[in-house]
């Protein structure tokens, strides 16, 4: 008999595989992560989804790796690291010497690609092993213990690699010939750290980032979870070497009937005439362009149309009426300052006539030029609404 305690969890179960279906699109129950495994000497890989550069790749089913996929032929007592590209192929490297893969090394970089595990052969060069990588899962959170300090287990590989591990995860960081700490594995993160590290989730950031700096000692480098937050010391840098942007970007405001003749830059904005603009690129000094600029903000324009004789007519009597708008901005109003030439009139008839007494021939004879519109019996069939557009 089930316990209150395993029917709760079963819920937590199914709850879990509807959340994680709803995410991807695959059936509940499909697996989260691809796993490496060995069976009679054949490697394979679990089907799943990964996310790899802020894509999500899925394995529809079990792939063996064939000796297709191999680079060298298989060789007694050596490594092969499998990785899972962003296209969904799957790809067997091996590293001369042997070293950790993923590792801050120019002779074999790691790009966009997913490191799902390694493979060992024994003396007879048959796969016998997996060296053990847990399963990487969307949405896997890296994390380190309160009060972490990297230089406690720091193991480099000259002078190139280093591994820091905390006992409640793992992460992968490489501290180059700049004693810069840097992490690749970015998309294990979540999305807190992503955040704190200014690292984009979307894919558009293609290099390492680093997270802190350190002497040659590997002192320098710490992690601070108190109250949950992560403090980063020392400067982000991209993988080619240049600054990562973090810093923050402060808009301008210019005001002003003309065009701003410059200089401006992207993200910029232009007061006029109630309404506000913002600039899509830069220009220098003199070089301002009307169109590099877009609506933002527009002014709040209200009309309010008025009859000078109700609006319900009894069938069969001659009478007529006639609309006269007020129109307001941002609450003032402004129906005098506007010429008339900024109205525009459209009707919609409870009952659609025949040209030329339709609606669309009687939109365009009133499409500008009509401050006011005189209404007829004659000239509406039983019911119409009138509607006004203030052009600007």
């Amino acid at each position: 008999m089930r316990t209150l305690s395993d029917v709760q969890r079963i819920k937590q179960i199914e709850t879990s595989k509807r959340q994680e279906s709803a995410l991807t699109g695959l059936p509940p129950g499909y697996i989260f992560g691809l796993e490496l495994s060995i069976r009679e000497a054949v490697a394979y890989i679990s089907p799943g989804v990964a996310s790899i550069r802020g894509k999500i790749v899925s394995l529809p089913g079990e792939a063996a790796l064939r000796s297709d996929f191999w680079l060298t032929p298989r060789r007694p007592s050596i490594r092969y690291f499998v990785y899972l590209s962003v296209s969904g192929t799957l790809s067997v490297e091996r590293v001369s010497p042997v070293v950790e893969p993923g590792q801050y090394y120019q002779k074999n970089p790691v790009t966009g690609a997913r490191f799902l595990g390694e493979l060992v052969t024994n003396d007879e060069g048959s796969l016998f092993r997996v060296v053990a990588r847990d399963p990487i899962y969307i949405g896997a959170s890296a994390t380190f213990e309160p009060g972490y300090n990297p230089k406690d287990k720091l193991d480099s590989v000259g002078g190139m690699y280093a591994t820091a591990e905390g006992e409640q995860s793992k992460l992968e960081v490489f501290p180059d010939a700049e004693y810069a700490l840097r992490v690749r594995r970015w998309d294990s993160l979540s999305s807190s750290y992503k955040d704190v590290l200014k690292i984009l989730v979307d894919g558009q950031h293609e290099g390492d980032v680093v997270i802190g700096r350190y002497d040659e000692g590997f002192n320098g480098a710490k992690w601070d979870e108190s109250e949950s937050k992560l403090i980063v010391r020392g400067e982000m840098f991209q993988e080619d070497g240049s600054p990562y942007p973090t810093h923050d970007e402060t808009s301008r405001f210019i005001y002003g009937e003309e065009t701003p003749s410059g200089p401006y830059n992207a993200g910029d904005f232009w007061v006029q005439g109630g309404a506000i603009y913002i600039a899509m690129r830069d220009r220098k000094e003199s070089e301002g362009l009307l169109q590099d600029w877009v609506w933002y903000i527009r002014p709040n324009i209200a009309t309010d149309i008025q009859s000078t004789n109700g609006d319900k007519f009894r069938p069969g009597q001659s009478v007529s009426t006639t609309l006269i708008p007020r129109v307001f901005k941002n609450g003032l109003e402004i129906t005098l300052s506007l010429p008339d030439s900024a109205f525009r009139w459209k009707r919609l008839s409870f009952f659609p006539q025949v040209p030329p007494n339709d609606d669309f021939t009687w939109d365009q004879n009133h499409a500008t030029g009509y401050r006011t519109i005189e209404v007829t019996t004659d000239s509406m069939n039983a019911r119409a609404t009138y509607t006004l557009e203030i052009l600007e």
